[in-house]
């Protein structure tokens, strides 16, 4: 029950069909509801709320805590099985990589790993990247965000990357574009700058 499960559902509800929503979470919104939590990212949610309450008057109805199995397929002989399970953090291939100390957003986000006061340093400086740092800053971490290409965000829409971008500086990000990680260490993350 992200934003395309959300939507194909009312798409196909307004197509006169019969809807049934699964969601393994215990609430509907898929990322809607991490990608809300970095700075000025607030109104994610009234888009969420917003789907919810459509779903609602709608009368689709959303099975929570429920992963849809082969069982309900046989059980309920449905016409059209739409899957729109979203999608999976890419995990680098660099030497060193370990998820006992490197991260991936998402619990981050979603305040399940709380990082006060640190060191911090993000692979990656697309959106998701930058927006993490943003929320980072916030919680007194110095941040720096390493980016293989000289751009950072750029598929943002472009006065919402120049306001990030700016927060970021003020904030005291360091940002090394043009930069690939080689190694990671327990403390440490090597760097070289392309040629």
């Amino acid at each position: 029950s992200g934003p395309a499960g959300m939507q194909a559902a009312l798409s196909l509800k307004r197509q006169g069909l019969d809807v049934s929503l699964y969601e393994r979470d215990n609430k509907p919104g898929g990322l809607l509801n991490v990608a809300a939590n970095p700075p000025y990212k607030h109104r994610i949610r009234s888009l969420r709320d917003f789907l919810v309450r459509q779903l609602n008057k709608n009368g689709i109805h959303i099975a929570l805590n429920r992963n849809f199995e082969l069982k309900d397929l046989q059980h309920g002989h449905p016409d059209y099985l739409i899957i729109a399970t979203g999608c999976k953090p890419i995990t680098p291939k660099i030497p060193g990589y370990n998820p006992h100390h490197c991260l991936d957003l998402l619990p981050v986000l979603e305040g399940k790993i709380n990082i006060h006061g640190k060191e911090v340093i993000i692979i990656g400086g697309g959106d998701n990247g930058c927006e993490v740092a943003d929320y980072l800053l916030t919680k007194n971490n110095r941040v720096t965000i390493v980016e293989s290409s000289l751009t950072l965000a750029p598929s943002m829409e472009k006065k919402n990357r120049r306001a990030l971008l700016n927060r970021l500086k003020n904030k005291g990000a360091s940002l090394r574009v043009g930069c690939t990680a080689t190694r990671i260490g327990a403390n440490e993350v090597e760097i070289i700058t392309n040629k």
